[in-house]
């Protein structure tokens, strides 16, 4: 009798490593898969660390510059990332994960469109695999190509066809386009894949809902808040779906049900919010140039709508050592909500050295110079933007205001 191997866990694969690299501490090879276990363990310092012992003797290393883009991706630090993921690329333009990777970066720093060109360059390297078509569906969906993210569901479908999140995103593109036939029949899949999964079950029930199915779509919210009680969305769709079925009364308790929900999860919200603030604040007071506890305590305050508060944490952060061009983007948009137009662009001009392909903070910055009254800037601005968007009417509207008041006729 064959018996079942038994499985590494990532500690007893780290004493492993460890107790190689005591013999041979700069053994390349070593170092890279430990760094591989660390990223595992989500311990990305470490990660770094090891690469970079790596990289200092063998620059070249493409093992080691793809380890530590990922994990420099993982810590947020993209322009680190971009850099590794970039030589990667150069010294190996044939690996799908650099441009996995580098997509990833790309889509959290909120630039798709150029995501969508590295998962693409993906796809063609890994034409049968599922998940660079599915990483490039979920980009299309945020840009509103509806028909284009169809395209690649229909292929992650073919490729894995027993996948229930590809027919839900499927269903949610269809129900884009008001092709509610479709999105039911996905819907109907998905359910049949995971016949306990409530959120599947709500979707179906809304599918049908939009159908004016009223009665099916009554069961399907009925089982969803069985499995989620605590489903707010659920409970309307019940109360729309009883309502329009002619069950006024049980409409109503549903209605009553999910805005009683909804204001209790507000209220936890908001406790949890102010315990927290509560945590910075005594960090703040323990350690006066706790940079960290700054940029959070403004991240809280931003949820509080207290803008003076944020701006005042911002302020300190960026004091106190966090130069991220992320928080003086935070910090303008904050002072642009206030009216410190000024303020803004100064801090606009500061976020776009470390931000230089940010299409948002050039629009925003532009919008600042035209309500300064800095014509010649805002048109310049203008039309770095409608380079990104050279059919956008209101930009070449815009652009045309700014010359005229510029007397750039």
């Amino acid at each position: 009798m064959t018996r079942p191997s038994k499985q590494i866990s990532a500690q007893d694969r780290l004493a492993e490593v460890n107790a190689k690299l005591q013999g041979h501490p700069d053994d390349a090879q070593a170092l890279i898969a430990r760094a591989v276990i660390y990223r595992q363990m989500e311990n990305y310092v470490e990660a770094v660390a090891d690469c970079t012992t790596v990289i200092q003797t063998q620059p070249n290393n493409v093992q080691a510059v793809l380890e530590r883009g990922i994990a420099y991706r993982m810590l947020n630090r993209f322009r680190e990332a971009l850099a590794d993921l970039n030589q990667v690329i150069l010294l190996e333009p044939g690996l799908p994960q650099a441009y996995h990777h580098r997509g990833q970066c790309y889509e959290q720093m909120n630039q798709p469109e150029k995501a969508v060109v590295d998962y693409s360059k993906w796809i063609q390297i890994t034409p049968d695999k599922p998940n660079p078509y599915f990483k490039r569906a979920e980009i299309f969906m945020k840009l509103k190509q509806f028909d284009s993210a169809v395209s690649d569901f229909d292929k992650v479908i073919s490729l894995a066809p027993s996948v229930a999140a590809s027919y839900q995103l499927r269903a949610i593109a269809f129900y884009a386009m008001g092709q509610i036939d479709k999105a039911l029949a996905d819907t109907q899949i998905m359910v049949s894949l995971e016949p306990g999964n409530p959120s599947y079950l709500h979707n179906r029930g809304v599918a049908y809902f939009e159908l004016k199915q009223y009665k099916p779509a009554i069961a399907d919210f009925d089982r969803a808040v069985e499995l989620a009680p605590k489903q707010v969305e659920s409970y309307y769709y019940r109360g729309r779906a009883k309502a329009a079925d002619g069950q006024l009364r049980a409409a109503i308790r549903d209605y009553n049900k999910a805005l009683e929900l909804k204001s209790g999860l507000a209220a936890l919200a908001e406790k949890l919010i102010d315990q927290a603030m509560r945590s910075f604040t005594q960090a703040i007071l323990n350690r006066p140039n706790f940079a960290a506890a700054y940029e959070e305590r403004a991240r809280l305050n931003m949820m509080k709508a207290d803008r003076a508060g944020a701006i005042s944490d911002l302020s300190q952060a960026i004091k106190y050592g966090i130069d991220d061009p992320v928080l003086y983007a935070l910090r303008g948009r904050l002072l642009k909500d206030g009216g410190d137009f000024a303020g803004a662009i100064a801090d606009y001009n500061k976020a776009l050295e470390g931000l230089p392909e940010s299409f948002e903070l050039y629009l925003e910055r532009a919008q600042m110079h035209f309500k300064c009254r800095n014509f010649a800037n805002a048109a310049e601005d203008f039309a770095h933007c409608l380079e990104t968007r050279p059919n956008d009417v209101g930009l070449l509207g815009n652009l045309g205001a700014s010359h005229l008041e510029a007397g750039q006729y």
